[in-house]
């Protein structure tokens, strides 16, 4: 998107994914929990990314490709500065305070 090092790991599947059974089994439950979606996804994206204030101090505004998005927060907000979610609700930009854990989901209606 903006040319900057990606610094992401792809992850093939949700068994993959270095977290607990219960939290495999809930973000694979998300999308007929929270939107009413009657079928499993044909297609999941799953990837962890790294941001650096050195070297990948923000990611660009963009919409993203799938059709719901689980951000999870790998790292406590203790262990860094500034890095904290943004998103546009209302023609207004909030920052989402989250804890280590903590996961923010949407479908791609939003930016």
């Amino acid at each position: 998107v903006d040319r900057l090092p990606d610094f992401q790991v792809n992850v093939d599947t949700l068994t993959n994914l270095p977290v607990s059974e219960e939290t495999r089994s809930l973000l694979a439950d998300l999308p007929r929990s929270l939107f009413d979606c009657q079928s499993s996804p044909s297609r999941i994206g799953i990837f962890i990314r790294r941001y650096c204030s050195e070297t990948r101090p923000y990611f660009p505004w963009h919409i993203d490709g799938n059709a719901f998005t689980a951000n999870v927060a790998l790292s406590s907000p203790n262990d860094y500065s500034g890095g904290h979610l943004r998103v546009l609700v209302e023609d207004s930009i909030r920052t989402l305070k989250r804890n280590q854990g903590d996961v923010t989901v949407h479908t791609n209606a939003v930016c």
